[in-house]
């Protein structure tokens, strides 16, 4: 009985089965490779987020140096005895914009009782500054945190008189940095001498008592305090030499202090965000001086683009290709094996036909 070919070998089955097989693996391996280009990218993400944040928040340490320089000027002059004059001088000593980017410069800020307003300005008045007035944003009836000096003038005139406890954000922070003795932040406020910048800007203040050394407890510390030295900063300009590669990442900073009233302050470019995709996002916080600000970070096609990682669509088409070549190669192994069991099936054929046929007897002639 003659062997027939097997169903099972059949080349177009077989032919299918291996081409879905390598198909299926293809897939399997375009999947893994996605998943691992998201985790690399998602990594460096988070890794230039958090070195970001890092230098941003160390960045802001950079100010505190400037007004502990300030506050031992105005102590060594004496709380009654610094003039406009001699605070001028000291300023004019150091170099604010190499040495303190983005601060519009430095300042002192003096607390008036009430009932000393009006020979607060008429000293003030007698002792260089013959316009000197002061002005608030609210009135009101608690005391005066003035600024009394602030250098460079020319650029900060529109600062001068103005009683930064007449606004809640200002004071807030004058408070803050007086009960704790520490440096406090603003929230984020439009300077009065950069009004084109609205909420991108704050001020950041060092209490400065009439001991040299920060009193232990917080009722000492509101009796000893007179002042604040202080540097109003635009932060488009104190970032502005940070290392953020506008081609590759975006990045906003947010106050989050108050969760309820997240005050979106800084974008690295605000078209940008607007426009694009927002790819890979990160998120971290930090607290700087007193406030809780987040820094969220996308990356762009163009970072992805240049991180040369392998592309799923390329490894799909190879796979394919291969699949393809592998199941062409079956197929033909099948048509090969079913080709030669039927040409053995045909020599057994013919085999059994020689052995059952009749010997053709031989005549002699």
């Amino acid at each position: 009985m003659d062997k027939k070919p097997a169903s099972s070998l059949n080349p177009y089955l077989w032919g299918g089965i291996t081409f879905t097989l390598g198909l299926l693996f293809s897939l399997l391996i375009v999947q893994n490779i996605r998943t691992e280009n998201h985790a690399a990218i998602a990594a460096l993400a988070k890794t230039e987020a958090t070195t970001l944040a890092n230098d941003i928040a160390q960045r802001l340490e950079l100010y505190q140096y400037g007004l502990r320089s300030a506050r031992a000027q105005i102590l060594t002059k004496g709380e009654g005895v610094v003039t406009n004059k001699d605070f001028r001088n000291y300023m004019e000593s150091r170099e604010i914009d190499i040495e303190f980017p983005g601060a519009r410069g430095m300042g002192f800020i003096r607390r008036v009782p009430l009932a000393q307003e009006a020979e607060f300005v008429a000293h003030a008045r007698a002792t260089g500054q013959a316009d000197f007035a002061i002005k608030q944003l609210t009135p009101h009836n608690k005391e005066r945190y003035v600024i009394e000096y602030i250098e460079p003038l020319a650029r900060n005139i529109q600062a001068v008189g103005l009683d930064i406890g007449s606004e809640t954000a200002r004071r807030a922070a004058a408070d803050a940095a007086m009960r704790t003795g520490e440096v406090r932040l603003t929230a984020p406020i439009t300077l009065v001498q950069a009004t084109g910048k609205s909420q991108q800007s704050f001020l950041i203040l060092m209490p400065i008592y009439r001991t040299w050394v920060t009193p232990s407890t917080e009722k000492e510390r509101i009796n000893a305090a007179f002042g604040w030295s202080y540097a109003p900063l635009i932060m488009e300009e104190v970032l502005a030499k940070l290392a953020i590669n506008r081609n590759h990442f975006h990045i906003t900073l947010t106050d989050v202090t108050d969760a309820n009233h997240a005050i979106p302050f800084y974008s690295s470019d605000e078209n940008t965000i607007a426009n694009s995709a927002k790819l890979f996002p990160q998120h971290t916080t930090r607290t700087v001086y007193g406030r809780q600000w987040q820094l969220d970070l996308q990356v762009t096609p163009q970072f992805i683009k240049e991180q040369h990682l392998p592309k799923p669509n390329n490894v799909l088409l190879w796979g394919l290709i291969f699949s393809a070549l592998v199941s062409m190669l079956v197929a033909a192994l099948c048509v090969y094996i079913i080709n030669r069991q039927q040409m053995i099936n045909q020599q057994a054929r013919l085999a059994r036909q020689m052995h059952l046929s009749p010997p053709i007897p031989m005549t002699l002639s």
